[in-house]
């Protein structure tokens, strides 16, 4: 599908920031050091706009709708089965147990421990350091229920865990119930040897453990279910996405897409004001002010988006075929007044 060519892209920030700073429009060629000072100012102006400000007094600041895709994550019971071959990274077992909830997870190999560091099939998976053993040898992945296979850029739940039709055979199950990660601990610590489909869930933060060489990745999270799943299941979820800087070469586009172009250019510009106070034509806030006024408008615009078109069914449904009241999307809606939930 074509992108828009009214869309904005990393070319038309630089190159704004740059005019803006009287350097001309060509960024390419600027020098090594100011290359890195607009960098750094479309950094920031992407930054600010994706996490905005409060726009009103007593008003949360916006969570844009399009910072929360739905993915999903494959999870199973603890593994338990033979090496077929191992090949420096690449293992391929016996039996196919493998699934994509246990990247980031340890694997034991024979007397090898290592962490998962792709699944690509049921048989197949690719390791974080090579793995010297011979075929036949046991492996074993014991997650007890704790999953590390969520996406790099997650930065946390945006809603339900619903589980993939497919895999319940037509039994009708309620969605996951989110809670705390003690409650998880607390289930599993009495009913460890539980298999069922899942009903709790929680998220938790992996701890940070300081590199011995250069980091290549920051903060995670691990998803946590109880009870530990009796087979694979495919758990659908939304989440909010932490995103990755516009590089130029592979990343051109940044979250949002045309209709908020001029939003995110506003907001590079008004880092710029800040960082050129010496001009008399900038530092005066007219960029943050132009920010402030474009910001309101594309909130609307993302509300409007996704704004439900009513709040549920009102009746007692009597009069309904087989009593199906569901008639929207909507439906399940919940509505909390002085504490109390209708």
């Amino acid at each position: 599908m074509a992108e828009s060519s009214l869309s904005i892209t990393i070319d038309d920030l630089r190159s704004e920031v740059a005019r803006y700073l009287q350097l001309g429009r060509s960024y390419a060629s600027l020098s090594s050091t100011l290359k890195g000072d607009i960098d750094s100012i479309v950094s920031r102006g992407l930054r600010r706009f994706y996490y905005p400000q409060q726009v009103g007094e007593g008003i949360p600041p916006h969570e844009w709708t399009f910072l929360k895709p739905v993915t999903t994550i494959d999870v199973g019971d603890n593994i338990e089965t033979t090496l077929a071959t191992a090949v420096g990274t690449a293992i391929t077992i016996s039996e196919a147990k493998f699934f994509n909830g246990i990247v980031g997870n340890e694997i034991t190999i024979g007397s090898t421990t290592t962490t998962i560091a792709s699944v690509t099939s049921p048989t197949f998976c690719t390791t974080a350091t090579s793995v010297s053993e011979s075929g036949g040898v046991d492996v074993t992945v014991t997650h007890n229920g704790v999953f590390r296979g969520l996406p790099d850029d997650f930065g946390g739940m945006a809603g339900k865990l619903t589980f993939d039709p497919d895999d319940l055979s037509n039994h009708q199950v309620d969605d996951l119930t989110f809670t705390r990660e003690s409650i998880i601990r607390s289930l599993q610590q009495n009913n460890i040897d539980d298999r069922d489909w899942p009903k709790y869930a929680a998220v938790r933060s992996i701890k940070y453990e300081t590199p011995t060489s250069p980091a290549t990745e920051g903060q995670r999270y691990e998803l946590m279910v109880f009870p530990i799943p009796d087979q694979v299941y495919t758990l659908r979820y939304r989440y909010n996405v932490l995103p990755d800087d516009l590089d130029g070469t592979n990343n051109l586009y940044p979250y949002g897409g045309m209709q908020h172009g001029e939003t995110i250019l506003a907001s590079c510009l008004a880092v710029a004001e800040m960082m050129a106070m010496d001009a008399k034509s900038r530092g005066s806030g007219m960029q943050q002010n132009e920010f402030l006024t474009r910001l309101s408008a594309s909130i609307a615009i993302d509300r409007r988006g996704s704004t439900a078109d009513n709040l549920g069914y009102v009746g007692d449904a009597s009069d309904m075929k087989y009593g199906q009241v569901e008639l929207s999307r909507h439906d399940k809606t919940r509505i909390l007044y002085n504490g109390v939930q209708y």
